[in-house]
Order: C-alpha cells, then sequence, then structure tokens
C-alpha cells in the first residue's frame, strides 16, 4: 500500500492545507521557520495509522474538531488477506469496485467530543470516502441475503469506527500486542458492509511511526521480566536493539555460555556492521564505534535478593579499546545510535511502516547530518520517511520534488499555516527556504572550482542554473565555468580578486540600470574606459532587463513558472518582482528539467530559441578569445 496524498485541516495552526504529496521516492521534506507549522503536520500524520490520539492542546479555539485524510493505493490482493469472511458474492463485489478506482480511495480520520460521563474527551472515526457505489452493492447483497434467509456473516475484526482515544502516547518502541480472543470473535448479527471494508485498509495500512529520541536512549544496563523481555525505563530501546541484531533473548537463554556468548558476539558484529556502514565518523584518524550489548548475571550477594542469578542486559558504545556506556556518549552519537535502531528495528517488526521525524540530526555537525540522509535515502523503498528540517545538509537541491514548504499566511501569531508543494515552491518566501538557497550555496561552493581560464562571473546563482541550462540545450562545447556572485553590484569586487589571482574571466551583466551601471565601473576602473578592450571582457545580455527575459511569455509561464494560466502582461523579470517569487528556486527547476531531458530547445518557441543561442554565443565568442589585460 502507497500513501500519496494528505489534507489536515482545523488542528493547532492548520486549518486547511488541501491536498498535498507525499514524494513517490519514498522520502518527503518539511521545511519552514520556527513555528511555521511543520511539527503540527507530523503530529497531525501520527495520529491516523497508528495508536495515537488528540488532546485538547490539538483544537483550534471556536474551531471543528480536527481531520485527517489520506489518499492511498492500495491493490486488491493487499487487501483481500484482511477482509474477514465475507461471503462470495460479497468478496466479488468489494473485487469489482477495487478494480474499478484502481485502488485508490481516501480514508477520512475525523474526531469527535465523547459523552460527559465519560472518561475519554474524544474519539476517532474511520470512513471510506467516495465508496457510494460499493456501500449500496454490499446494501443489496446484505437484503438479499435476509431475504433468503442465508446467514450473514460479519468481519471478525472489530469496528474502528467509533474508537475512543486516550492520550497521545510515543511512537511505538514495544512489540505489538496481539488482540485477545474477545477482541477478535465474529459477531454473528453483524453484516459485512462498507465499515468492513474500511476495517481491511486499516490492517493492510502500514505503520504510522512518530520518531521517539526520548524512548529510544540506550539504558546502560536493563533488567528483564519473566518472559525475558526488557523491562523498565528505556526497555523500547533495549528491545528496539534485539529486533535490530536479530536476538531471541528467550531461546539464547536456555543455551550454555559458550554459544550465549558467541551468539551474542555475532549479532553484535552484524548490527555494528551495518551501523558502522553509516555513521562515518571516527574517533581520533581511524578508529569507529561498535555497538555491544552483553548477557550478565546478578551475583548471589546482590542488594536485591530476588534478582540474584538472574539475567540483565548491558549495552556499551565502544571505540577500539575503550568501552562507554551510552550515557557517557555525546548527544549526537546517542541520538544518530537511537535513530538508527529505530529505524532497523521497524523494518523487522512491521510489513510495512511510514517514519516521522522531527528536525533528525538537530544536534548533529554537518559530516553527520549526511549519514542521515545517506541512511535515510538507503531504506526509503522499504520504509518511507518524511521529515522536517531547518538544515540544508539534509536538503538535496536535485530532489526538490521532494520538498513541502510550510509557512504562515500572514503575520499575525494565530495566522494559519499552508503548505506549498515542489511546483509552486518559488512562491514561498525567502525565510521559508532558506535552508534551500542554502543548500544551493552549500553545493556551489563545494562543487564548483575556480579555474585559471574560461571562467564566466554572473549576477547570481539564479544566472548559473540558466547557463548551466542553456549550454546543455545547446549542446555547447565550449568550456565554461559559471561562477555566481551574490548580487550584481559584488561583481567588481569578484573581478578586481580575480584579476589580482591572474585567473583569466568574462563578466555578464543584465542590461537594466544596476548592469549598465556595474559595466560602467568595469569599463573605468579594470579596462581604462577602453570600450573596445571592456566589451571583449564584458557581455551585456542586451535587451534583457533580466535573464528570465530570454524567455517568450509562454515559454516562461509554461516552462518556468509551471503555470500557462498566470498572467504575466510585461516583461518576465517585471513579473518577478510584483510576484515576489523565488528566482533560483524555478531557475534550479528549469536546469534539473533541462538535465533529465524533459525540456529540449525544440520544445522552445523560435523566438526563446533565438535569444538563448546569442546568449550562447555572446559568452562562447568572448571565452574563445584571449582575454584583453585589464589596464
Amino acid at each position: 500500500m502507497k500513501i500519496t496524498q494528505f489534507r489536515i485541516s482545523n488542528f493547532r495552526s492548520i486549518v486547511d492545507t488541501n491536498w498535498c504529496p507525499f514524494s513517490r521516492d519514498g522520502v518527503t521534506v518539511f521545511v519552514g521557520q520556527n513555528e511555521s507549522g511543520k511539527t503540527s503536520v507530523l503530529d497531525a500524520l501520527a495520529k491516523t495509522f497508528s495508536e495515537s490520539g488528540i488532546t485538547a492542546d490539538d483544537i483550534r479555539a471556536g474551531a471543528p474538531l480536527p481531520q485527517v485524510q489520506l489518499r492511498v493505493v492500495c491493490n486488491f490482493a493487499e487487501l483481500e488477506p484482511h477482509l474477514q469472511r465475507p461471503s462470495t458474492p460479497q468478496l466479488e463485489a468489494v473485487r469489482n469496485f477495487w478494480g474499478k478506482i484502481n485502488g485508490e480511495v481516501t480514508v477520512d480520520f475525523s474526531w469527535h467530543r465523547g459523552q460527559r460521563d465519560t472518561k475519554t474527551p474524544f474519539y476517532c472515526m474511520i470512513n471510506l470516502l467516495n465508496c457510494e457505489e460499493l456501500e449500496v452493492s454490499l446494501q443489496e447483497l446484505a437484503s438479499r441475503a435476509t431475504a433468503t434467509d442465508l446467514p450473514i456473516i460479519g468481519p471478525q475484526l472489530p469496528s474502528l469506527a467509533p474508537a475512543p482515544v486516550t492520550a497521545p502516547e510515543p511512537a511505538p518502541t514495544t512489540a505489538p500486542q496481539p488482540a485477545t480472543s474477545s477482541e477478535t470473535q465474529s459477531k454473528p448479527n453483524e453484516p459485512f458492509d462498507l465499515n468492513s471494508v474500511c476495517d481491511a485498509v486499516y490492517e493492510a495500512a502500514p505503520e504510522f511511526i512518530l520518531f521517539s529520541e526520548r524512548s529510544g536512549i540506550l539504558p546502560n544496563e536493563i533488567e528483564l521480566d519473566e518472559k525475558q523481555n526488557p523491562a523498565g525505563n528505556n526497555a523500547g530501546a533495549a528491545q528496539n536493539y534485539l529486533w535490530a541484531a536479530g536476538i531471541d533473548l528467550p531461546q539464547i537463554l536456555t543455551t550454555d555460555r559458550r554459544n550465549r556468548e558467541s551468539s551474542m558476539i555475532r549479532a553484535n558484529a552484524k548490527l555494528t556492521g551495518a551501523f558502522t556502514s553509516f555513521w562515518s565518523q571516527t574517533i581520533g584518524k581511524s578508529t569507529k564505534l561498535s555497538l555491544e550489548c552483553e548477557i550478565q548475571f546478578h551475583e548471589a550477594s546482590t542488594s536485591e535478593p530476588a534478582l540474584a542469578g538472574k539475567p540483565y542486559l548491558v549495552f556499551w558504545i565502544s571505540d577500539g579499546h575503550t568501552r562507554l556506556y551510552p550515557s557517557q556518549r555525546s548527544q549526537g552519537v546517542r541520538w544518530f545510535v537511537s535513530f538508527f535502531l529505530q529505524l532497523k528495528a521497524a523494518k523487522r517488526l512491521y510489513k510495512s511502516a511510514l517514519f516521522l521525524l522531527d528536525e533528525p540530526g538537530a544536534n548533529l555537525h554537518a559530516k553527520a547530518q549526511a549519514d542521515v540522509l545517506r541512511l535515510i535515502n538507503d531504506l526509503r523503498h522499504e520504509i518511507p520517511i518524511a521529515y522536517s528540517t531547518h538544515s540544508p545538509h539534509l536538503i538535496e537541491y536535485e530532489h526538490l520534488h521532494r520538498i513541502l514548504a510550510v509557512q504562515r499566511t500572514g503575520d499575525d501569531e494565530d495566522s494559519p499555516t499552508t503548505i506549498l508543494d515542489a511546483h509552486r515552491l518559488g512562491a514561498a518566501s525567502t525565510d521559508t527556504l532558506s535552508p534551500i538557497l542554502t543548500a544551493m550555496g552549500t553545493d556551489l561552493a563545494s562543487q564548483q572550482a575556480i579555474q585559471k581560464r574560461h571562467n564566466v562571473l554572473l549576477e547570481e546563482v539564479s544566472g548559473y542554473y540558466y547557463m548551466s541550462a542553456f549550454w546543455k540545450l545547446t549542446d555547447q562545447k565550449q568550456t565554461a565555468h559559471f561562477l555566481a556572485s551574490t548580487g550584481v553590484n559584488k561583481l567588481p569586487t569578484l573581478a578586481n580578486l580575480f584579476l589580482g589571482w591572474g585567473l583569466e574571466f568574462i563578466t555578464v551583466v543584465d542590461d537594466d540600470g544596476q548592469g549598465r551601471g556595474v559595466y560602467k565601473e568595469l569599463l573605468e576602473d579594470l579596462y581604462g574606459g577602453d570600450q573596445a578592450v571592456a566589451n571583449k571582457a564584458v557581455f551585456k545580455l542586451k535587451g534583457f532587463d533580466g535573464i528570465e527575459d530570454v524567455f517568450s511569455t509562454n515559454d516562461f509561464k509554461r516552462f518556468v513558472l509551471g503555470d500557462e494560466a498566470e498572467n504575466v502582461p510585461n516583461k518576465n523579470t517585471e513579473y518577478l518582482k510584483r510576484a515576489n517569487r523565488s528566482k533560483p528556486i524555478m531557475a534550479l527547476e528549469f536546469k534539473l528539467a533541462v538535465d533529465r531531458g524533459q525540456i529540449q530547445l525544440a520544445h522552445l518557441e523560435e523566438a526563446t530559441q533565438i535569444a538563448i543561442k546569442n546568449v550562447v554565443d555572446g559568452v562562447t565568442s568572448r571565452l574563445a578569445q584571449p582575454i584583453a589585460k585589464a589596464a
């Protein structure tokens, strides 16, 4: 089953997100400022396919109670095992309907107030939407069965609606307990109906797990209960270790000491190997961390006689010959170990799961955050992950399709939260997009090396992406190293630096007031007023106030804005100033579409093709000739 979209209403700062997509590649990233509502989105999602419920703090004053809707795609083979004892006609009715809708349904979770005389303040109703046709078919089949006195066999599972909900709990970190016989007892008088199908969808759905660092921190030592399961504080974390390492503790404890120790050594080594394949940090020059769990037994002289001779677990996070308890390690190491173990345990524990992470790796430095991202990317096909972040190190600019921008619609503290998907990122504020813009700059800084020759200085990062795209569109072979300044007024300083370093370069400026001013400054200060020399070293985008004006209006709307219905009455650059759209984001999306082959030169109008070729020719002609020395 795949969860493709979500919609959240009346939850904390959220009035209505409208429908928002989960990324198709298994990783969805929420970006936004503090208090924008990112955590609220994750918390709301965590209260759907899980055991959590809402509290009074989740409710918007004066508004209806919260509602979360999820669009899911579930094929009939996934659904059928969870349909509890339908008759053959009923099963065929569900099968036929499922084929008609291609397995896509909307699951609605809506909360209601409980009775005043009960201890449960809120309960959740779970329904399938847009399934009226199936509901009618099942009702007709039930009526026919009643008319012919045929037995009506209902589902074994209890109805999920209404279901009382208690205060929310942390993400599950212990094994799910099997339902009791009374809970699964078939109800002969309850018909198989749409609620039965809803129950089946719920059972087939992935478990939504909200990562809990607090409950996931490994203890130094932990006792075992009578069934040889970890018991007490942080028992969930200890159990995660056992699940992740594949340790069957009750079985191991039945063996002799030699076999017991050998089994634990093998399990620890296997888990450490998986851990170090993602945690690339070292202690000193080369020593890596290792994870260890030992079975020890209480001495007969223990201060608690009831524990004498009983087993307990001891955990270590070691480096080389130094063994330290988890509590003696840094907060960043403890966080990553907790995260790693919960992910690995969920992979073994649940048939399918969706992990929700709020600010993963906030206590980790850049390299360790890269390890977090690598682990996420490795597991995304098996465990889809949605996380919020402020860190540019947890954003990959080549995967902007994963991004959902979360921001408030107004300046007031109680203004509602809105979410913009990847196709509308350009409409998000600069503050909202700051980690993405920083990630772009980080990428340029790490990937683009300044060369001795063929350097092209550009006004800003959006020019870097457009120029790179133009080079690919025209299949240009001339070497060019595009370097983005942080604004047109910084170009003279950058040019002077390149000149002082003895590097060859040309400069590209827009044909607007600022661009002409910079051209004049370079002409006078660097090229001694010699216009012929300056024209060989500075290329002005003649007739274009900005590089976006290279596109015809239609091409700009279609390939840059992604909205052919948008009204762009004047120049493209004038529209961008009024619309407050993010130029770097749109430029990057255009470049990525070109890199993927989704946009080719032939797709553009003739005017745009000519303009792009003129820009490329203007730059290449200056790069191909010897660069004149400054005066």
